[in-house]
């Protein structure tokens, strides 16, 4: 009985956290500030209520957290103009106090929500703020009186916890995590898994294709992998498994293209509205920019999917397709997103965007509910995945607010300056070698987190070093991106493929490292993007622009041809090897934009395929 009042309580405060953010996109009701700290109090209310569905004697903790949680957001909110208003070496006592409460809270409930990375990371940058001025040369930092330090990392409410990060979560991210979970139960869902059966189903290997297709719409809204992973998982890993795929295999590729979910557009997982903050393009821009990569990694899976198919000798299968289904489900996805998209390119503001796109959700839900009782959902339902989304929500908002700790500590104290050294000197001033120390560093840093904080990471560690190394901006906030995504593919904490070894009951290891496999355009289409600006539309003509994705789309060939070992028919060493000197042979040409490289590699290609088609042709005559 407790535990439904408390379901009760936690449902309550989910919805008028929804609606709250909702109307303030009609109404400015606060500044910019005071909405980012309206959405922390709502967040740690989500966050820590389910405290109480533990042991009681946790109970006293809960209460006490959860008064000191709404202390300091309240006292923020009352006194915001005061705040706001003064200089930062004049807090009180008792707002250094309530300064360090608030850092404690946020570290508290990013510890909650993922594990002690965030406690730890947090802890280890406030000992740094607090005692790095005793550290000798280059990891000497300059050190700053309590009180400012404190208006630093969040009282002040100019930087740290009410920075960026916690901004774009109350503006962006909140909202669009709402629209999915709208979108989940009105049936959205179901129509990716019957376009992806429609398009995919009579290939070869159909079922991975189906899998690819309904992957890649549902991550570009849901905004985490792993949540891709476990929906459309669940259908398509044993129907890969049933028709053929080896558990390993149905689990990667499920992975891999859960993945690329992230960096689809238009949403591409709401990780491009942080984008748009830091880097002032407009979202319009890095939509369009990021379409060609993101269709040329798909295109890579779609390869890898395609030559396992053949080498296991995978029957084709006609897959029944639900019409009808497909029919009433299609305007749920079509229709709001055909809106946001639209009135986007028209220059509206993201969040009265992304309203009218929920407000034509719930419309059309509601609207083929009255005719069709079968795509009606119940209430229950609506609440239960509205909570969902919203408590999502408040998860992103306690570790951007975490992040903006780690944030003040690189734009304050100047940390991302010493880390640009230290990137240079181990790289010797090598582009392409700072490039690799760059993608590892990301991967190391996306381990276990969100997209979302991986990339806000990433662009205060990684994105300086590469802006002095005169990179164009768009391509390198994406390049950190993209290896921030493919994080999830890659051992040893692969979370995507953790979550899809278990469905398909393969080994985790053994699941990642073909992750990787599966996954390997990710790995390389970043470089080919920030070598070649003409892959994101950033060229002289459309010719630079052709040429680029002729050179990329053989590159991909080559490379999957490689990892299965297989193209129309076995391969040897030789040839394998060949395949290899292909794909090194046009990243060359991408590196030194030298065209006679690109004549030589597309040559070889052909080659090669006319010379593994004339050997199927004679396997077939015997």
């Amino acid at each position: 009985m407790q535990w439904k009042k408390l379901d009760i309580l936690i449902t309550v405060i989910a919805i008028v956290m929804a609606l709250y953010h909702l109307i303030s996109t009609q109404y400015l009701f606060f500044s910019s500030t005071e909405h980012s700290n309206i959405h922390l109090g709502f967040s740690f209310l989500l966050v820590f209520l389910p405290m109480f569905r533990m042991k009681k004697r946790v109970w006293p903790i809960a209460s006490a957290i959860l008064v000191l949680a709404l202390v300091v957001t309240g006292y923020i909110q009352i006194f915001y103009e005061e705040l706001v208003g003064k200089p930062e070496f004049l807090l009180t006592k008792w707002e250094v106090i309530l300064g360090f409460i608030l850092i404690g809270l946020v570290l508290e409930g990013s510890r909650r929500e993922f594990g002690p990375i965030f406690l730890i990371l947090g802890g280890l940058s406030l000992l740094y703020v607090f005692f790095g001025h005793y550290l000798p040369e280059p990891f000497h930092v300059m050190g700053l009186p309590v009180v400012t330090t404190i208006a630093k990392l969040g009282m002040g409410l100019h930087s740290g916890i009410y920075g960026t990060a916690l901004s774009v979560s109350a503006e962006y991210i909140f909202l669009f995590l709402i629209f999915g979970a709208i979108l989940k139960v009105s049936g959205g869902t179901d129509f990716f898994i019957q376009l992806g059966r429609l398009l995919g189903g009579r290939m070869k290997g159909g079922p991975g294709l189906t899998s690819v297709i309904a992957s890649c719409l549902m991550g570009m809204i849901t905004g985490a992998v792993t949540v891709n992973v476990a929906t459309i998982g669940t259908f398509t890993i044993p129907l890969m498994k049933k028709v053929g795929y080896k558990p390993i295999q149905a689990a990667a590729i499920e992975t891999a293209a859960s993945c690329g979910g992230q960096i689809m557009p238009p949403v591409m997982g709401i990780t491009a509205f942080l984008m748009v903050g830091f880097t002032g393009i407009s979202y319009l821009n890095i939509m369009i920019a990021a379409a060609i990569p993101a269709l040329l990694y798909f295109f890579s899976i779609a390869l890898y999917v395609q030559f396992q198919a053949m080498k296991l000798n995978i029957s084709p299968i006609v897959e029944e397709v639900d019409f009808k289904k497909l029919f009433l489900s299609a305007p749920m996805f079509v229709i709001p997103l055909f809106l946001l998209v639209y009135l986007l390119i028209r220059r509206y503001s993201v969040f009265y965007s992304i309203f009218w796109s929920i407000v034509t959700l719930v419309g059309l839900s509601l609207l083929i509910g009255i005719f069709k009782k079968e795509n009606r959902s119940s209430f229950k339902e609506w609440m239960e995945n509205l909570v969902q989304g919203a408590t999502m929500g408040a998860q992103i908002a306690m570790v951007c607010a975490c992040v903006g700790i780690v944030v003040a500590l690189f734009e304050v104290w100047g940390l991302g300056f010493k880390f640009t050294n230290i990137i240079q000197l181990s790289s010797g001033g090598i582009p392409f070698i700072a490039l690799i120390e760059c993608a590892i560093i990301v991967i190391f840093l996306g381990l276990g987190l969100p997209t979302a904080p991986t990339y806000i990471l990433t662009v205060l560690t990684v994105v300086p070093t590469l802006v002095e190394m005169k990179f164009p901006l768009l391509a390198i906030h994406l390049f950190v991106f993209y290896f921030g995504v493919i994080a999830f593919a890659t051992p040893p904490e692969a979370m995507g493929a953790l979550i899809a070894s278990r469905i398909a009951g393969s080994d985790f290891m053994k699941t990642g490292w073909e992750s990787m496999k599966v996954a390997s355009g990710g790995f390389i289409i970043p470089f080919l993007f920030i070598m070649s600006p003409s892959l994101i539309y950033q060229a002289n003509n459309f010719l630079e622009i052709v040429i680029s994705v002729i050179a990329a789309i053989a590159i991909l060939i080559a490379i999957q041809i490689t990892i299965c070992n297989y193209y129309l028919v076995p391969l040897h060493r030789m040839e394998r090897l060949i395949y290899l000197i292909v794909v090194v042979i046009i990243i060359i040409y991408f590196a030194t934009n030298i065209f006679s490289l690109f004549i030589v590699g597309i040559s070889f290609l052909f080659l090669l395929t006319y010379w593994q088609w004339m050997k199927r042709r004679a396997l077939s005559s015997h």
